[in-house]
């Protein structure tokens, strides 16, 4: 709030940036093509990579995402194992 950063804003930066986002289609050479924004694997394989991506805030500057947020590595599980939607406890 105090870097006048709307949350949706970091939210879609990070998701386009780290993740993917579909744009739209076009036609050229009898085939439909589809439009995904990402950025280029070299430059979001580190946390410092995120650390790094900017988001604009309400006066049109922009703030480094790591003046919004504490961004951390933290591992989980590497298999969960499901029976009808539950998770099994063993």
């Amino acid at each position: 709030m105090a870097k006048e950063v709307q949350l949706q804003d970091l939210f879609d930066t990070l998701r386009i940036y780290l993740g993917s986002l579909y744009v739209n289609d076009f036609n050229r050479f009898g085939r439909t093509w589809q439009v995904v924004v990402q950025a280029d694997q070299r430059f979001r394989y580190r946390i410092e990579d995120a650390k790094r991506l900017k988001v604009r805030n309400a006066r049109g500057t922009m703030v480094p995402v790591a003046a919004l947020a504490d961004i951390q590595e933290v591992t989980g599980p590497l298999v969960l194992t499901r029976y009808n939607i539950t998770r099994r406890r063993r």
